[in-house]
């Protein structure tokens, strides 16, 4: 503050600890100091919300040129109980559904059929659906080789919970030669339509995954590999840090989220042996620093990390399909002991021997591993066609 009046941080907390959520909201914006001395107080809410939060993944099945993609909640790890609370029904295989994220039980998905893909909101405890406006124009379609488009994978659903604000972000990086964009697409819930943000020149490696956690968005950059991260509420790009280990050949890295904290996992295939290094980002703004967490070794047996979440609680979470039937997924749990979780990077090997235990296994491929947050129930009311209801988490 001005003219020394300035006081400690302790001091604000216990005077912001005294305030509703809503002005603490508006006070957030008075400065960047008072932003993070809001945030920090309430960080142990938010790892206590990522600690009950509950696994959710979504499977599909193509059968007679049509898929049908199923989201489930795994109830209880340790007894391998899980549910089914979502189905999509047919739609055209050539298209297919795609996951965008979930918060607070609300699934976003992205049919992909058409240019752009159409974005859908779904209460699956209530059975309501909200469209999504379309983006309002497209200069090129993105393509992987096989012509699948996969319009999913250049959005983010995200919820703020200092502002309650639930946001889709666009990165309009199309899978051409450079994935350049200079131009951020947002829709904010309650809205008509979607704003764009100018924002520098970037690029984006689409492989690499987009990951939200609290107010920003992170991915990687083509061929730099440097990792970006936009913030909803700054509305700007800043580069976060380079990659943990320079990229090589046979390398692939994909970003990660490990108990609400940004991460990556860097992979090394080789014939007969496959290495998985986890590192985390820690520390804050231009001291960030990396961390490796994990170190694993699959051998003899098809198992991946899940994605984009794959830490929950003691356990490390594969997924894998059936040798006998490959249109069944299956999800594996590896538990941690405590001498391991104790350390500042614990080693998981998987083999033959050692293939962990099945928490799930439904029909189809796994795509998608989520947390679902149950921190506040979804608001809707300026959209009509999602009814706010009694028990309208995931439950």
């Amino acid at each position: 503050m001005e003219g020394g009046r300035d006081f400690s941080t302790d001091v604000l907390v216990q005077i912001l600890e005294r305030l509703t959520p809503i002005p603490r909201r508006r006070l957030r914006l008075v400065c960047r100091h008072w932003r993070d001395a809001i945030d920090d107080a309430y960080a142990g809410d938010r790892e206590a919300q990522n600690r009950a939060a509950k696994p959710l993944f979504l499977s599909y099945i193509n059968n007679a040129g049509h898929c049908t993609a199923r989201a489930y909640v795994v109830d209880d790890l340790a007894g391998g109980s899980f549910r089914e609370v979502w189905n999509s029904g047919a739609v055209p295989h050539h298209g297919g559904i795609g996951i965008i994220g979930t918060c607070n039980g609300i699934l976003c998905l992205s049919e992909n059929l058409n240019p752009g893909g159409a974005v859908t909101l779904i209460n699956p405890a209530t059975d309501s659906t909200l469209a999504v406006p379309p983006l309002p124009y497209f200069s090129r379609q993105p393509r992987y080789g096989t012509g699948i488009h996969r319009w999913h994978e250049l959005y983010s659903f995200m919820y703020r919970h200092m502002t309650g604000h639930y946001k889709i972000v666009h990165i309009p990086c199309y899978l051409d030669r450079t994935c350049e964009f200079n131009t951020v697409q947002v829709f904010t819930l309650g809205e008509a339509s979607w704003m764009d943000v100018p924002v520098p020149r970037s690029s984006c490696d689409i492989a690499g995954g987009l990951v939200s956690i609290s107010s920003a968005l992170y991915w990687v950059t083509k061929s730099t590999e440097k990792i970006m991260s936009f913030d909803l509420e700054d509305e700007r790009v800043t580069n976060i840090n380079s990659l943990p280990v320079p990229a090589g050949s046979g390398y692939s890295c994909r970003l990660t989220v490990l108990r609400g904290a940004l991460g990556i996992a860097i992979r090394v295939r080789s014939p007969t042996l496959e290495k998985i290094e986890v590192w985390i980002l820690e520390g804050r703004r231009e001291e960030y620093s990396w961390s490796r967490r994990y170190n694993v070794q699959v051998h003899g047996v098809q198992q991946e990390l899940a994605q984009p979440h794959f830490a929950h609680g003691e356990y490390v979470l594969t997924q894998g399909s059936s040798v006998s039937d490959r249109h069944n997924c299956i999800l594996y749990g590896h538990k941690l002991s405590d001498a391991r979780r104790r350390l500042q990077c614990s080693d998981v090997r998987i083999n033959k021997k050692k293939q962990g235990t099945v928490f799930g296994n439904a029909e189809g491929y796994l795509h998608h591993m989520l947390s679902p947050s149950r921190t506040e129930p979804p608001r809707f009311s300026a959209q009509p066609p999602i009814e706010e209801k009694d028990g309208g988490l995931i439950q």
